[in-house]
């Protein structure tokens, strides 16, 4: 009894033709949104699987849903239009630009997890720009962000909110200019700026985003090595991969990342070690360091590889 029970439980979870329905066909619209209002955390995400199985059909009832006063009905309907995936973009785009401040957040959240193509650029830049709720303007440079190189239009809003006064639209912006890759090459100075900001959030985010650009970031190189001196793991980290992915072109940070190779740090050690195979034989003055290294356990192998890529005839 117990087995046929969990059986009918995850059949009514997931909607599959164990419950003798194929696909949605059969699912209550209406009733279904209505349970986002009376059911308990379980009941809720159930009825958002059920919706999602009945596919474009659900998305009007969805995005009214998305919209409601109510945190947890906003929530339900979100996973299902995340469930729903890409034929809900176009929906969920008109919403934002409709929708009071406190539920963008959660239509702009929902971008971000399907992941937006450029048309949602537009409605995403002018909810980074005029919303008042910093947890939106956050969940709008994060979708900008999952758009990545097609959002470079992009650019000018994510710079300016790189001076926003959340934390969190400082951090999702700073990862979003890097996520748009070498085109945010203009946003360099201001990422430098960033990697002294006072919240260690931001500043390994700021970080994370020079990495994103790349070679064409090469002028952020003494900044990064000032970033060595972080009290924040990850700001350490994202400081020296960052040198890392500019490349032959960070070979000034050399001297000071030979001496991160001495430390015992999780994840500063191999970091180094692979940052310093990027930028290529312009860290031949770190092969000593890296050949006693060889033996190592934990970077022995890492090293190997580094000293190939610099060592090069």
């Amino acid at each position: 009894m117990r087995t046929m029970g969990a059986t009918l439980c995850l059949c009514w979870l997931t909607s599959t033709p164990l419950c003798g329905q194929e696909g949605g066909s059969n699912v209550d619209i209406p009733r279904s949104i209505r349970a986002f209002k009376t059911e308990d955390e379980y009941g809720r995400r159930a009825a958002a699987y059920r919706l999602a199985k009945v596919g474009p059909e659900a998305i009007p009832a969805l995005i009214e849903a998305i919209q409601h006063k109510l945190g947890d009905v906003r929530s339900a309907a979100s996973l299902a239009l995340e469930r729903i995936g890409p034929p809900a973009e176009p929906a969920l785009i008109d919403a934002l630009g409709k929708t009071r401040s406190l539920a963008r957040a959660s239509v702009a959240r929902t971008l971000r997890n399907i992941g937006p193509s450029a048309g949602a650029v537009p409605a995403l830049v002018q909810t980074l720009k005029e919303d008042s709720y910093s947890y939106t303007r956050s969940a709008a440079a994060e979708a900008l962000a999952r758009v990545g190189p097609q959002a470079k239009a992009a650019i000018p809003a994510l710079m300016e909110a790189l001076r926003d006064d959340a934390k969190e639209v400082r951090k999702a912006s700073a990862g979003a200019l890097g996520a748009i890759g070498p085109d945010a090459e203009v946003a360099v100075p201001l990422l430098i700026e960033l990697l002294r900001d006072d919240e260690k959030a931001v500043r390994s985010e700021a970080a994370h985003g020079l990495a994103g650009i790349g070679p064409k970031a090469s002028t952020a190189t003494a900044g990064l090595v000032d970033a060595f001196d972080d009290e924040y793991l990850f700001a350490r980290v994202w400081a020296v991969r960052a040198l890392g992915r500019i490349g032959p072109e960070a070979k000034a940070a050399v001297p000071a990342m030979i001496t991160l190779l001495e430390t015992d740090v999780p994840f500063v050690g191999e970091e180094t070690v692979k940052a310093l195979g990027e930028i290529g034989p312009g860290a031949n003055a770190a092969l000593p360091a890296l050949k006693r290294l060889l033996d190592d356990k934990r970077l022995g192998t890492l090293a190997a590889s580094a000293i190939r890529k610099i060592d090069q005839p």
